[in-house]
This record gives C-alpha cells, sequence and structure tokens, in this order.
C-alpha cells in the first residue's frame, strides 16, 4: 500500500514533467512565432518606408516633370510666336514683292511703248532721210544740169 501512493507521486511527477516538457515546447513555439512575428512587423515597417520613399521620389520626379513639360510648353509658345511671326514677315514681304513686280511690268509697258515709238520715229527718220537724199541728188543732178547749160551757154556767147 506503501508503493501506490509512491506509484501515483511518481505518475504525478512524470505528467508535470511532461506538462513542463510540452509547456517548454510550446513556450519555445511561442517565442519563434513572436520572433518571426516581429521580423515580419520589421519587414513591414522597411517595406512602408521604402514605400514611403518611392512615393517621394516619385512625387519628386512628378514635379520634376510637371516643371520640365511647363518649361517645355513655354519654348513651344514662344517658338509658336516666332514662327508666327515670321510667317507674318513673310506675307509682308511677298505683298511687297508683288507690288514690285506689278510696278515693274508698269514699267516694262511704258518701256515698250517708248521702244515701239522710238522705233517708228526711227524709221520715219530713215525714211525722211532717204527722200531727203534722193531730193538732194535730183538737186545735185538738175544743179549739174543747170551747170553745164549755163557753161554751154556762157560758151556760146
Amino acid at each position: 500500500k506503501k508503493e501506490a501512493p509512491r506509484r501515483d507521486l511518481r505518475t504525478i511527477r512524470e505528467r508535470l514533467a511532461a506538462m513542463e516538457a510540452s509547456m517548454e515546447e510550446q513556450s519555445q513555439a511561442l517565442h519563434r512565432e513572436v520572433d518571426g512575428g516581429a521580423r515580419r512587423v520589421e519587414d513591414l515597417e522597411l517595406e512602408r518606408k521604402n514605400l514611403r520613399l518611392q512615393a517621394r521620389s516619385s512625387e519628386d520626379r512628378s514635379h520634376f516633370l510637371e516643371e520640365e513639360l511647363t518649361d517645355r510648353d513655354a519654348q513651344l509658345k514662344a517658338m509658336l510666336k516666332d514662327f508666327t511671326d515670321a510667317n507674318q514677315k513673310l506675307r509682308d514681304a511677298n505683298d511687297h514683292l508683288e507690288e514690285c513686280q506689278q510696278v515693274c511690268d508698269e514699267q516694262r509697258d511704258r518701256a515698250d511703248k517708248v521702244s515701239a515709238r522710238l522705233a517708228a520715229a526711227e524709221s520715219e527718220t530713215a525714211k525722211e532721210t532717204e527722200e531727203a537724199g534722193s531730193r538732194a541728188a535730183g538737186l545735185e543732178t538738175a544743179l549739174a544740169s543747170k551747170t553745164r547749160e549755163a557753161e554751154s551757154q556762157a560758151g556760146q556767147a
């Protein structure tokens, strides 16, 4: 009968030791789980920081690109204004060229008319010169004939 309580005590001690071992195992498992959770929290914190940095970097990039776009837009507007101004100058120059061409055409028409009148006057002058030459030759012939006649009469007298 003495052994039964000892056996019960031993059984209780074994159970207690088994429970302690189980509790220790559970405690270590919980520690591992807590450590894993803590690492996961650290990883998530690091990931959150990285995402914030990326977001800030994206905002900075976006801001930079906005400024770049604004600058390029201003450059394009300036180029468009320059192009519009140059185009207007070209139109003005073209209008002036057309006016000059019209004046040149009018001057050419006047020159052609003057040239035609000059050619007509030269032709008339040549005709008159030819007629005057013919009359002069006729007068010379008549004068020579009269001179001979006069000499002949003077020789007979």
